[in-house]
């Protein structure tokens, strides 16, 4: 399947429907080989934008290809680098018009299943007894003392 043909086939579309997606999006896409969560996203690169894809695309049908690559192009529309308002409102307008089924969170067959990881880091408050999980090492995993429990609680990393 080629991802740049068919990404300029949908900023054809998305523009001939009104929508204003950006004048700067780079005309490749870049794949990634390493994501295993995500379909694609769209990265702000100096004052344009690179849409990358999901290796686990090539095995998609070419529909679900052209909704992930509409979902991303949005995302290079003025003021829609998230999934507020704005965002929603050109979603709304991309599946009206396009039919393309862009929602903010997407779910097809082509990623493959992975087991839940066991949580890296544990934290637990010593007022409620609430356990904490994260998989990253972060600021609260560092220097749990800085932080409280929402019942006030002070934390402690016990993993």
């Amino acid at each position: 399947m080629d991802f740049n043909s068919l990404l300029q086939a949908v900023l054809k579309e998305m523009r001939a429907a009104g929508i204003p997606v950006s004048e700067r999006v780079a005309p490749e896409v870049r794949v990634n080989t390493r994501a295993k969560k995500r379909y694609g996203c769209c990265v702000k690169a100096g004052d344009g934008f690179v849409i990358e894809l999901s290796a686990f695309l090539f095995e998609a049908e070419e529909s679900t290809v052209r909704t992930v690559l509409a979902h991303e192009l949005l995302h290079t529309c003025p003021g829609c680098m998230n999934h507020g308002p704005q965002w929603k409102r050109y979603a709304a307008a991309v599946r009206e018009r396009l039919g393309y089924a862009v929602t903010r969170t997407a779910s097809y067959p082509v990623l493959p299943e992975h087991p839940p990881q066991p949580p890296k880091y544990i934290l637990r408050c010593e007022q409620c007894g609430a356990v904490i999980t994260r998989q990253k090492r972060s600021a609260l995993v560092e220097h749990p003392s800085r932080y409280r429990c929402r019942c006030g609680g002070k934390l402690r990393r016990v993993q």
